[in-house]
């Protein structure tokens, strides 16, 4: 099984493949795979893109970061879509 970390538009939990209790995600990973889908929710826009200038590359960090510690919960392969 390979999980997908990837943003959408009205999402939960950005996690393609499975869900969080499916893979035994702590509430704490949960919690800042929310707060993630919720920053790219608030300041990319679907047709004019990123709001401010940095934002592309704080929500790419943040993803990388979360993408390891998924990966390290759930052992399980774990891509990440930017």
């Amino acid at each position: 099984m390979v999980v997908r970390l990837m943003n959408d538009y009205g999402c939960d939990v950005p996690l393609w493949g499975a869900t969080p209790e499916e893979l035994g995600l702590s509430d704490a990973v949960v919690e800042e795979l929310r707060a993630w889908q919720r920053f790219f929710e608030e300041r990319c826009h679907w047709e004019h893109g990123w709001r401010g200038a940095g934002d592309a590359e704080s929500h790419a960090s943040e993803g990388r970061r979360l993408r390891r510690w998924v990966q390290a919960e759930a052992r399980v392969p774990v891509e990440l879509d930017l």
